[in-house]
């Protein structure tokens, strides 16, 4: 063969061989940048998720609270007594003594039935029980009904004084009971000797409003 057809064959192997690494080399950068434009993605994801992260961290879990029942305030009863705000009036043994002979006298038809308390005006008594009768055979019938009827309740008199039946006084220590006759109640008028002391009108329970 002649050298000249050698030498073409040489310089075409060459030359292909040449262009083969060249393609390689070319692929090769190709692949480096294709690899070096990746990394900075997979980092810039893992900085979103650590900013994610951190700002679920961050966030404060919203719970819901129970909400609280309103406080009701009972309502209070209402007594039955129409007076209930009002101080309740105690009697004292006198007083208690002296309405329990009214009672007595009223069940035997005593008239014009009169509580006097003279505690403030006078040391002798707390209280006076006055009541009319309309006959001495009444006067007599109540004073009887009174003793009887304060002797169950265990209580007795120091003395009974009876003028002509026509006025009776039965002394109970701090109570002292008059019972007179319609003439000897307007005579005596003790209702105007002891006029500073307070009265008090007794009824019977059926004639009372």
């Amino acid at each position: 063969m002649p050298k000249k057809e050698t030498t073409n064959k040489v310089k075409k192997t060459i030359s292909a061989k040449s262009a083969l690494s060249t393609e390689e080399n070319l692929k090769a950068t190709s692949k480096k940048r294709s690899t070096k434009k990746e990394t900075p993605l997979k980092e810039t994801s893992v900085k979103k998720k650590k900013s994610e992260s951190l700002k679920t961290l961050q966030k404060p879990k919203l719970t819901k609270t129970p909400k609280k029942k309103p406080i009701t305030k009972k309502k209070t009863e209402k007594s039955d007594t129409k007076f209930s705000s009002s101080k309740k009036v105690t009697l004292s043994e006198a007083e208690k003594l002296a309405r329990k002979a009214a009672e007595f006298a009223l069940s035997k038809k005593a008239t014009d039935v009169v509580l006097l308390d003279v505690r403030k005006i006078s040391g002798i008594t707390d209280f006076f029980l006055l009541c009319t009768a309309d006959s001495d055979r009444q006067v007599k019938a109540i004073a009887e009904e009174i003793e009887k009827g304060l002797k169950d309740e265990g209580d007795y008199p120091s003395y009974v004084e009876a003028k002509e039946l026509t006025w009776v006084v039965m002394d109970y220590f701090n109570v002292i009971i008059h019972i007179f006759v319609k003439e000897k109640r307007h005579f005596y008028a003790l209702e105007k000797l002891w006029g500073d002391a307070p009265i008090y009108h007794i009824q019977e329970e059926s004639k009372k409003i």
